[in-house]
């Protein structure tokens, strides 16, 4: 159910991203970019986190990860661009748009664990840690 519910609102939020940023159907879709890299942020920090805290929150990594961001981010969408790109503009388009997206995903991650790991390992200490 967590994820139902979690997925469910991923996807709204998604078409709601689209909806408002429309594309003209040629070039790049920097719409579905600019989700896909901000979802994968938010994964990688959510993940690190919720890492850090107790299994009281079981049903958070399933709704928001797993859910949300699952239902929010669409490199399916990227794939089916790139081919369209390979069509209209050339392969070497294609090939830029799925490898800048897919390196702009994975940093983005990094980041997001990079800073969630920092902020979990902030909040998790006290004034005798330091």
């Amino acid at each position: 159910m967590a994820v139902f519910t979690g997925g469910t609102l991923g996807g709204l939020a998604r078409y709601a991203v689209t909806w408002a940023w429309p594309e003209s159907g040629r070039g790049v879709l920097w719409s579905v970019f600019t989700v896909n890299t901000a979802g994968a942020f938010l994964l990688g920090l959510l993940v690190a986190v919720l890492a850090q805290r107790s299994a009281s929150r079981r049903y958070l990594r399933p709704l928001l990860g797993t859910g949300f961001l699952g239902a929010f981010t669409t490199f399916s969408a990227v794939v089916a661009r790139s081919d369209q790109l390979a069509e209209q503009d050339g392969p070497w388009t294609a090939g830029a748009y799925l490898i800048g997206g897919t390196l702009a995903a994975l940093t983005a991650t990094a980041l997001g664990l990079l800073i969630g790991r920092t902020l979990a390992g902030t909040a998790g200490s006290t004034a005798g840690d330091q």
